[in-house]
């Protein structure tokens, strides 16, 4: 299946990613196996360059394609489009994107942890059992992985600003009287990063903490 090119995009119906075979030549369960495994490396493909060789390794069985040349298009979109040409094994000593990536040593690759992250979160949606409730979570793991393409330390900044807000509320739920410290913390953040995070991302924390009236007969 050398001369095998397959396409994994966004689906314009559902808004998520999707592996496609113009040629027809593959099964639906074929197509779907073949989507999985290229899942688990869409991060590491997305962040690097054009001609990156993709080993699948045995996640796809004996009768498919496991060598895959891969050629990145629309790299500004939610979701980047790859081209996956199969081609045949690469002779002793070529190097895949993911042996690549075992070998870089932690300093010369950044944003690498989080790309563990998101492929974490990756494989935990896909070992969740199909169902109408995944849509909404593989779009929003979707936006994630532009937000790190395009800024890695905003990605960084978010991440930190949603644990403020589980922080607050998790504190007002006990009982905590007053601004939580997870609210200082919001407002120290905002001054330290000086306009870097979207407006209004920390909005509900940086508001005045309502007026005890429990007292008041």
């Amino acid at each position: 299946m050398t001369s095998l090119i397959l396409r994994y995009a966004e689906d314009p119906a559902t808004g998520l990613p999707c592996l496609e075979d113009p040629s027809g030549r593959l099964s639906s369960a074929e197509l779907d196996a073949l989507g999985r495994a290229v899942e688990e490396h869409f991060e590491r493909l997305t962040s690097g360059a054009d001609g990156q060789l993709l080993d699948l390794g045995g996640a796809v069985g004996p009768n498919l394609p496991r060598y895959f040349r891969v050629t990145l298009a629309d790299r500004d979109r939610r979701c980047p489009t790859l081209l996956l040409e199969a081609v045949a094994p690469p002779e002793p000593g070529v190097r895949t994107a993911a042996n690549a990536a075992a070998e870089e040593p932690l300093s010369a690759a950044p944003g690498r942890w989080q790309l563990a992250f998101l492929a974490e979160i990756a494989e935990r949606l896909a070992d969740t059992a199909a169902s109408s409730s995944r849509s909404p979570l593989d779009f929003v793991l979707a936006d994630l992985r532009t937000l790190l393409r395009k800024d890695p330390r905003k990605f960084t900044l978010l991440l930190f600003a949603g644990y403020l807000h589980i922080g607050d509320a998790l504190s007002r739920e006990h009982g905590e009287a007053g601004e939580s410290k997870y609210a200082q913390a919001a407002r120290e953040l905002v001054r330290l990063t000086n306009g870097m995070l979207l407006e209004g991302a920390l909005a509900p924390l940086l508001s005045p903490p309502a007026a005890d009236t429990s007292a008041i007969p």
